[in-house]
């Protein structure tokens, strides 16, 4: 009706959530048109490495835990299971669980927030949750900010909690996609109703995000499942799109999603063109700085370098230019500016359709 697509899932006050299906489409078919030609980025593989040390940081980059990709493999490497690492060793064994179960149902979500929030919740939490989700009230709270936000919103009433899980699952299961784009949009739909209702106290940020995944996992949508890494780099879009579509209409939320997953698989296919006319694998710390430098607003050295930090606890400047990016500018990927202070990628390096990637207006990062 009016290119409205009505959803089987309600708002605490009955209503059903709903979003503009034009306007969805439009994003759509931009993306269709892109991924078409990306054949890499359609494969297991390239799941696989996002889904790790990768994701981790992202997930919880989003929560306000910025550990750098070293330290994260450190800890999965040691298998260190202190207090200040449960949070990554969560994630690895929730995602090794989503990787390995395809089948989702109300069991085994129980399962995976049970790795997820192991040692992680208070004991006030611990104490009020009912068989599967929570029984009392609960704020939804921003843990980077440490202060209640959306305007003090609530979770959906207890008493309503276990009914709006079920439609959820029964939407989940509803066979209606005709590609993968149309996996990715449901995959947001359950993300966002997810954060919505949220059924427990504490983690279903985290969990929310994992379950999509897992969701685009079971439907083989590989490309989509770097979708994280974009809200890690535009935190407060995502809760302003979240805020304005919890009255009903959920459409700003899927916007925010199809628009910052774009940019990141235009970053994805930039540093992909790279790393093959360059000749040599690059390393993560290399594919990292590549993506901030296609992140940050400016080409500056100092906005790199605080976009880096944002992102990685406890590095210092030296460290980031001595280790990080002078290893780049040493073979040549990226060239640095010393009168302009300006870091830009080496455009012998670019040999792609640079009409592909219109978002990252990739000519403004390249070398005259």
């Amino acid at each position: 009706m009016f290119g409205l697509e009505i959803l089987d899932l309600k708002r605490e006050n009955g209503r059903k959530f709903f979003y503009n299906k034009i306007k969805i489409q439009k994003l759509v078919k931009e993306i269709e048109d892109f991924i078409e030609e990306e054949s890499f980025m359609d494969d297991f593989n390239f799941s696989r490495k996002m889904m790790l040390s990768l994701e981790i940081k992202t997930n919880n980059s989003i929560e306000g835990l910025h550990d750098d990709i070293s330290s994260i493999e450190e800890t999965i490497r040691n298998n260190n299971h202190g207090t200040d690492t449960k949070r990554i060793m969560n994630l690895y064994y929730g995602y090794r669980y989503i990787l390995l179960n395809g089948i989702i149902n109300k069991d085994n979500l129980k399962k995976l927030y049970s790795i997820l929030s192991e040692d992680l919740l208070s004991d006030y939490s611990k104490e009020h949750m009912g068989e599967y989700y929570r029984k009392e009230d609960v704020f939804i709270l921003d843990s980077s900010l440490d202060r209640l936000v959306l305007s003090f919103d609530k979770g959906m009433k207890p008493e309503k909690v276990e009914e709006s899980m079920n439609d959820l699952f029964t939407y989940l299961d509803e066979s209606e996609e005709k590609n993968s784009l149309d996996v990715f949009i449901k995959s947001q739909i359950i993300h966002f109703y997810f954060v919505y209702v949220h059924p427990y106290y504490d983690v279903n940020g985290r969990t929310a995000r994992t379950f999509s995944l897992w969701y685009l996992l079971q439907k083989k949508a590989y490309p989509f499942v770097i979708f994280n890494r974009g809200i890690s780099l535009s935190k407060t879009k995502y809760k302003e799109s979240i805020k304005k579509s919890r009255k009903g209409n959920i459409t700003p939320f899927l916007e925010y999603s199809l628009k910052t997953l774009k940019k990141e698989l235009e970053k994805e296919k930039t540093i992909y063109n790279i790393r093959n006319n360059f000749g040599e694998s690059l390393s993560k710390s290399e594919y990292e700085i590549l993506e901030y430098i296609l992140t940050a607003k400016s080409h500056k050295v100092r906005d790199v370098i605080q976009l880096y930090k944002r992102n990685n606890n406890r590095i210092e400047d030296e460290v980031i230019l001595s280790e990080k990016i002078f290893p780049l500018i040493e073979k040549g990927i990226i060239v640095l500016n010393e009168e302009e202070q300006t870091l830009k990628i080496n455009k012998k390096f670019i040999t792609m359709d640079k009409k592909k990637v219109k978002k990252l207006r990739i000519k403004s990062y390249l070398t005259e």
